[in-house]
């Protein structure tokens, strides 16, 4: 099988390489890897009862169920992304479409890789680690998590190009859709995106965070940094959305001014001749002005309906309710 021949991101390429379906590559060099790293490194660091009594036996959950999430999530995002490039490029002139080459390769991922764990490490090394611990041995059993954290940052850095590509498609020369088929002029299909995006990634977020809390992991800064992560959701969720909030509220403007000459002379000729001697024509023609501008303020501006982002807010504060319940929990010990 040639490189020609293998489609969609590093670890779907792998497992073409390697002849094996998906699940089986997510199993193999996903699963298997990590639940073998984890106990050979507390092994090695010479800390298996530590293994065994403290929290490393009880993160072995997670970590698979983390690594499947964020390989499954990871597919899911390049197969929708790639579904609204290929939308979008209906809505552009011919050799401006969408291009979508940086999801396929590793520079971004390596990238996003250095710069995130080297992040994460310090908080592991400073607030995870038992204080019993040597800097040493606590660099020895970060072993599986460097490898873990390959998963996760695949899907980070899908999801972050995902959410770029949204915001660059607003800057294209897109060829909107008229108001009377569409009240999001054909956009509503990133505005879609971005709410799967935000939910995959709350999500995540919350399957990381949620159980360490019950673990007994320090409390303050995991309770602190979880809710920064989700909150900042509501946010990631709007923030690509921006340019084509722009084009939408230019559109609408665009078609007020249409008919606002029209509808000025209209008024103008019903205050000369009055209304009882103005013809009939002219108030049929002022009433279909107006219908049409009734119809135009019913442009959306933004590619959503409004009701979606009060319940992005609820599952984003709701998360962040169970994160400090675990807290107080674990403070009153009940």
């Amino acid at each position: 099988m040639t490189d020609q021949d293998l489609q969609g991101i590093w670890f779907e390429r792998l497992c073409q390489r390697t002849g094996v379906p998906f699940w089986v590559g997510v199993l193999l060099y996903g699963v298997l890897p990590v639940t073998l790293l984890l106990p050979a490194s507390y092994f090695a660091a010479g800390l298996w009862g530590g293994f065994v009594s403290g929290g490393g036996l009880g993160l072995v959950p997670l970590l698979v169920v983390v690594t499947i999430y964020t390989l499954y999530a990871s597919r899911f995002v390049r197969r929708r992304l790639e579904g609204v490039a290929s939308y979008a490029n209906t809505l552009i002139p011919a050799g401006q479409g969408m291009e979508l080459r940086e999801l396929y390769g590793i520079r971004g991922i390596a990238v996003t890789y250095v710069a995130l764990v080297t992040i994460v490490q310090y908080f592991y090394l400073e607030y995870e680690i038992p204080g019993s611990y040597s800097l040493l041995q606590g660099m020895m059993i970060s072993a599986a998590f460097f490898y873990w954290n390959v998963f996760i940052i695949t899907f980070i850095f899908a999801f972050a190009y995902s959410l770029y590509k949204i915001y660059q498609a607003g800057k294209l020369p897109l060829v909107l859709r008229p108001f009377t088929e569409d009240r999001t002029l054909g956009l509503r299909p990133f505005g879609r995106l971005s709410l799967q995006l935000t939910a995959l990634y709350i999500l995540m977020v919350a399957i990381i965070i949620v159980p360490q809390t019950g673990l007994g992991y320090p409390a303050v800064p995991l309770v602190a940094f979880g809710a920064i992560l989700m909150l900042g959701g509501i946010v990631l969720f709007m923030v690509p959305l921006l340019s084509l909030h722009g084009r939408l509220v230019e559109a609408k403007r665009m078609e007020n001014g249409r008919l606002a000459p029209q509808y000025t002379e209209l008024v103008h000729q019903l205050n000369q001749d009055g209304v009882k001697n103005s013809d009939v024509r002219l108030f049929h023609q002022l009433m279909g002005i107006d219908k049409v501008q009734r119809d135009i303020q019913q442009i959306h501006t933004w590619p959503f309906d409004v009701g979606i982002i009060t319940r992005l807010a609820a599952i984003v504060f709701s998360v962040v309710a169970i994160l400090l319940a675990n807290y107080l929990r674990l403070i009153l010990k009940f």
